[in-house]
């Protein structure tokens, strides 16, 4: 039997076939994702700290050495040198970073393990209130659509200040 290469409109017709495909599954992920209550961990006014396996705790930091703050209470400064170093477009980007979350799939990919987050802000703070600090793909995936939907039904003035209450600094 011989093998014919495919034509240019089988190739064009499966390709969007399969892109409709992931388009419906998309929506229908999206429709059925609800925003959770955040987990205990996150209301804890301690922070715990994880070896890199991502289950064993390391140290649990203060029982209530945190005070939670409103985002007009924390400097200008500070909220800049966040936003710098952690998520530059976070006020242009809709919780999520789809050019991010490529460049990690690809570096993932590349290495075999998944190692990059190209998380976002929100993404972060989607993990750290709702979800667990584990790796998985299942985890991404959730952690995708819960940071979507965050990012439509809040402002982002409220998601800033509820990731910057609920990050480590350090020392205290």
């Amino acid at each position: 039997m011989l093998f014919r290469s495919p034509r240019p409109k089988q190739v064009l017709w499966t390709t969007l076939g399969a892109l409709v495909v992931f388009s419906a599954l998309a929506v229908i992920a999206y429709v059925q994702t609800n925003i959770p209550n955040p987990n205990q961990l996150a209301a804890e006014q301690s922070t715990t700290i994880y070896y890199s396996d991502g289950h064993t705790i390391l140290a649990r930091i203060g029982d209530t050495n945190r005070t939670d703050v409103t985002l007009k209470q924390v400097p200008l400064a500070v909220q800049h040198a966040v936003l710098a170093a952690e998520d530059r477009h976070f006020y242009s980007e809709p919780g999520i970073s789809p050019t991010g979350i490529l460049r990690a799939l690809l570096v993932d990919l590349k290495g075999g393990d998944i190692s990059q987050g190209g998380s976002t802000i929100t993404q972060q703070y989607v993990k750290n209130a709702y979800l667990s600090p584990h790796r998985t793909l299942t985890r991404k995936l959730k952690e995708i659509l819960i940071a979507t939907k965050l990012g439509q039904s809040r402002s982002k003035s409220t998601i800033l200040d509820d990731y910057l209450n609920t990050i480590y600094f350090g020392r205290g």
